[in-house]
């Protein structure tokens, strides 16, 4: 059980004379370890970045991998990186050179400046079901230099409708799979989980750390209504803007209170006597028409309100499809990254659907 919950990988930076001893002891102590080593690819990718010009025309860029070479002797450059989970290490470029080569497609739609300035924001994301496809379109991008993920859940097999994983991942905490596919994407993003989801004694460590380095965005995808409110207090204390996507119609909620701190949770659609009663433990029917409030029967979709009625008769629980939190995470990254580089003071309710019926058929 210990194994589904290693979340990390170990990266053994070749020009540290330790780490490098490190990485010779793992190779020499397991005979079964697979190596892989692509070094010489991404160093062509990395000339082809530098050197588009001469690239573009199709000259010999040979001589540019070699001046890489020298200028950087293989034996100290680089890192190997250990995923103990897949008993495998990976050569990579300098996590410099990294970074730069693998977000080469972001240009110009994001800029080596922008890029930059991402690398250094810290985001959070609560609840990984449909937080599973934010966390990793963020990553996608590169807009963070540190993600903070919560959920206290296992994978279950009616999770995997909307959660990109294999059967072999049952049962594996959710934090663990979100921070395995991250680290393997990108080893030199970091990646902090919180295995028991957010309660009343971490979530203060979750906004701001040890270091004082306090979340720029949370991004709030939990089932629990006294944690959505905990979230959005703590981030209105704090001044830092929530989002929060429902994956019905393209619905999403961005609370800007670094802009307006005063501003009213949830939009203001619940009482502050509503809110108090939540958080004192009210169950039952004025759970339900708190919820409702929250997200109007009015605007769903025809399916999710005609499923609501069946819950506990036909269904377990509310319906959610993996295209619509597919969808979802791209719009979120989107907007997150709007915010983050301050190009956006969007706020309020937002409904993002593609109506079909707009279009004629083909």
């Amino acid at each position: 059980m210990e194994e589904k919950r290693i979340q990390h990988p170990i990266v053994f930076r070749m020009n540290i004379t330790p780490e490098r001893e490190r990485l010779k002891e793992l190779i020499q102590s397991q005979s079964s370890l697979v190596q892989l080593n692509m070094i010489e690819s991404q160093i062509a990718d990395w000339v082809k970045l530098n050197y588009p010009k001469e690239y573009s025309e199709n000259r010999d860029i040979t001589k540019f991998i070699q001046g890489f070479k020298r200028d950087y002797p293989m034996e100290t450059y680089g890192c190997w990186v250990y995923y103990p989970w897949k008993n495998t290490v990976v050569r990579t470029l300098s996590a410099k050179h990294f970074a730069d080569v693998r977000t080469a497609r972001n240009k110009h739609k994001i800029t080596a400046e922008d890029q930059e300035e991402l690398s250094q924001k810290c985001i959070g994301v609560v609840g990984l079901s449909v937080g599973n496809s934010i966390a990793q379109t963020l990553a996608l991008e590169r807009l963070f230099g540190t993600l903070r993920i919560a959920d206290f859940d296992d994978l279950e097999l009616t999770n995997m409708n909307r959660i990109f994983s294999g059967i072999d991942q049952l049962g594996m905490p959710k934090t663990t799979i979100v921070s395995r596919a991250i680290a393997e994407l990108d080893p030199f993003l970091t990646v902090k989980p919180y295995n028991e989801g957010i309660n009343t004694d971490n979530i203060a460590s979750f906004f701001e750390d040890e270091q004082q380095n306090q979340l720029d965005v949370i991004i709030d995808e939990c089932d629990s209504i006294a944690v959505k409110i905990a979230l959005r207090e703590e981030a209105r204390k704090r001044r830092i803007p929530l989002i929060m996507q429902t994956s019905d119609r393209g619905l999403i909620d961005i609370e800007r209170y670094d802009l307006n701190p005063q501003a009213p949770l949830f939009h203001g659609l619940l009482t502050t006597h509503e809110i108090d009663m939540i958080k004192e433990g009210t169950e039952g029917k004025a759970l339900i028409a708190a919820v409702q409030k929250i997200i109007d029967p009015r605007t769903m979709s025809r399916g999710l309100k005609n499923s609501l009625s069946e819950i506990g008769k036909t269904i377990t629980t509310w319906p959610q499809l993996g295209s619509d939190v597919t969808f979802g995470g791209a719009v979120t990254a989107q907007i997150t990254r709007d915010i983050l580089l301050g190009k956006s003071e969007i706020s309020g309710r937002h409904f993002l659907e593609i109506d079909m019926s707009k279009y004629d058929r083909l």
